[in-house]
């Protein structure tokens, strides 16, 4: 089973929420680090970032605006990149702070992802990564020349480094699954709003059929096939009638049952489509013996159909014209030949369906 990134949904205000929150459950972890070891300057930072944090959690969301939420996340970066170059400073490059100079980049862009617009994204994304890239060669810069300010033993900096570097990983990796999730979910909602927008180009809003300009792609491929089909063109009979004598809205409802009718007992591989007013185009695939069989059918079910007021003595009935194709023949002749049978078929008496071969 193919897993969906785009089923997963996530309110903005809970993510937003979540990262401030985490980010500060980290700086309490540090807040205890360096209490232990009693750098007291760094533990007071944290205390501050805490604090920074928690309030944001509350303040930026859910209700704030995007300016509120922009202004959220450059204090965010400034903090974190503060914290790093500090931390690198005091406890040297090997202690893996700087890491955070990188893993804070997909954090930002997943936030103003979320905030700003494209022109704001790429301009605050350049400027973040070019802060963060003078800060952090200056720092190393610096720290090739001189020693970090507190001195611990080698152990406990390459166990506060692994830590980092864990610490890092996972921040890297969390949102950069959260970005991919978060396009997933644009795309899903992009694709299902295109579809909808091509149903509406393609079909008729009442009856739910094809519409007429819909019909070039089939056209094209019934020019070009070699297998047998039929054309039927129908048309309800006195339809001006039923909406003359019981209204329009009668007369809707008459379409939309012609149309299940229709569409009920034809194939996947058919089209039936709403032609023009009362009249409905179906092709048919198929020998000329079981397509009208097929055609048979569905005029008999529409003339059981009850949808008009039972006082009014009346069936709704449909009169078609069949037109069957086995060799080469053009549409357009085709679809001609379907409306001079039922040109007849009206002329005769209505609810018939008169039948042609299209290459006698």
């Amino acid at each position: 089973m193919k897993f969906d990134l785009s089923r997963i949904q996530i309110k903005s205000y809970v993510k937003y929420r979540a990262i401030f929150l985490a980010s500060g459950a980290v700086h309490i972890f540090f807040l205890v680090f360096f209490l232990l070891i009693q750098h007291y300057p760094l533990a007071i930072f944290n205390v501050c970032s805490v604090i920074l944090y928690v309030a944001g959690s509350f303040l930026s969301v859910p209700k704030g605006s995007d300016k509120i939420k922009y202004g959220w996340i450059l204090a965010f970066f400034v903090e974190i990149m503060g914290h790093a170059v500090l931390a690198s400073l005091v406890m040297g490059w090997d202690a893996g702070f700087h890491l955070y100079a990188t893993a804070v980049l997909p954090v930002a862009a997943y936030l103003l992802f979320l905030t700003t617009s494209s022109q704001r994204f790429i301009f605050t994304m350049g400027a973040m990564i070019l802060t963060s890239s003078i800060l952090m060669g200056g720092t190393m810069w610096y720290l090739n020349y001189y020693e970090g300010f507190f001195q611990v033993s080698e152990r406990f900096i390459r166990s506060i480094a692994y830590l980092n570097a864990i610490f890092a990983s996972v921040i890297i990796l969390a949102f950069t699954l959260l970005f991919v999730t978060e396009v997933a979910t644009m795309l899903s909602k992009l694709n299902t709003a295109n579809k909808s927008l091509e149903y509406i180009a393609t079909h008729d809003a009442l009856t739910g059929l094809y519409n007429r300009h819909s019909l070039k792609k089939l056209y094209k491929e019934l020019e070009q096939s070699k297998e047998p089909f039929c054309v039927i063109l129908g048309d309800i009979d006195d339809f001006k009638k039923v909406n003359d004598t019981f209204g329009h809205d009668c007369g809707d409802m008459v379409l939309k049952s012609v149309a299940k009718v229709i569409s009920k007992n034809i194939s996947e591989k058919d089209t039936a489509c709403r032609w023009g007013g009362e009249e409905m185009l179906i092709v048919m695939w198929g020998e000329p013996e079981i397509c009208f069989d097929t055609v048979t059918h569905i005029k008999e079910e529409i003339s059981e159909l009850d949808v008009l007021p039972k006082d009014s003595h009346r069936n709704v009935t449909m009169t078609f014209g069949f037109v069957f194709r086995s060799e080469e023949r053009g549409i357009e002749a085709l679809i001609s030949a379907a409306d001079n049978r039922l040109y007849i078929g009206k002329r005769s008496g209505k609810n018939v369906i008169i039948k042609e071969n299209a290459d006698s």
